[in-house]
């Protein structure tokens, strides 16, 4: 249909120009009258009008050029005006399809901030929280004791659940990337006040702690004891390239996680840790 239409348009480019209206008009009397001559006048008086078939003729010679060339220029413009019209009217269309696919990504891109959006967070007590270093297992590796304060604070409405909470120790390599140093075991528990257990304090383990957070939540600082156990053959890769890193598993959500430098000096005694920038 479309192409029908731009040979249409094509044609009334060509036909339709006054020069060649003209000529096609005086070319058409012309012959329209000797036709007319040679239909009611007989053979011998014909003669007398032979001029207007010599002017039929010379029209015609004369136009047959002129037209030809007149026809081939519009062919050409018409048909150069019509690919521009076509490359205009698909230009318009694709910034269309640009513009309902800019529209649809932005759309998606919403939806995917939102869901990758982290609306259940933690905080670290860093004055409070402590590290010690010490032998684990023989000589298998070390033991870092944890004594680590951390509160949750959970943005949206709903209620969220805490899953899980891991320590690890990560180690910043010279290219830049980052290395867990091999984790052997880690346990981590809160102490929570018992007014039943004749000690008062007691350790309630963090594996697996399904801890939920009521809708605009902001909690009191839960104190946690723990330990990792990493595989290490010497204490000097306890430098400034190793740091802590506290990782938290919530519904509905990505790893939500925080690093922190560690004081290490001569690994004696518990040793301060301060948020890495």
């Amino acid at each position: 249909m479309q192409r029908r239409t731009e040979q249409l348009q094509l044609l009334k480019e060509i036909l339709f120009r006054p020069g060649v209206a003209i000529m096609l008009t005086l070319y058409g009397l012309l012959q329209l009258i000797s036709n007319f001559i040679a239909w009611i006048l007989p053979i011998d008086e014909q003669a007398k009008y032979q001029f207007v078939r010599l002017a039929t003729w010379r029209v015609w010679l004369v136009a047959t050029p002129i037209l030809t060339l007149i026809i081939i220029a519009l062919i050409v413009r018409s048909a150069l005006r019509v690919i521009a019209e076509r490359d205009a009217r698909h230009a318009a269309e694709i910034s269309k399809l640009n513009e309902e696919s800019s529209g649809k990504i932005s759309a998606l891109q919403t939806k995917l901030d939102a869901l990758t959006e982290h609306k259940l967070k933690f905080e670290i007590d860093a004055p409070r929280s402590k590290v010690d270093v010490s032998y684990a297992h023989g000589d298998e590796g070390y033991s870092l004791g944890l004594a680590i304060f951390i509160r949750f604070i959970n943005a949206d409405i709903h209620t969220l659940i805490v899953q899980s909470v891991n320590v690890s120790l990560i180690k910043l390599n010279e290219d830049n990337t980052e290395s867990e140093i091999v984790k052997i075991g880690q346990g981590l528990s809160e102490m929570t006040y018992d007014e039943e257990s004749t000690a008062g304090w007691k350790l309630k383990s963090w594996d697996n702690i399904d801890l939920p957070i009521s809708g605009r939540e902001q909690t009191l600082y839960h104190p946690i004891r723990g330990y990792i156990d990493v595989a290490g053959e010497s204490a000097e890769m306890f430098n400034s390239s190793c740091f802590l890193r506290v990782c938290m598993e919530a519904m509905n959500q990505p790893p939500y996680r925080r690093d922190f430098n560690i004081k290490w000096g001569n690994l004696s005694g518990w040793l301060d840790i301060t948020p890495r920038t």
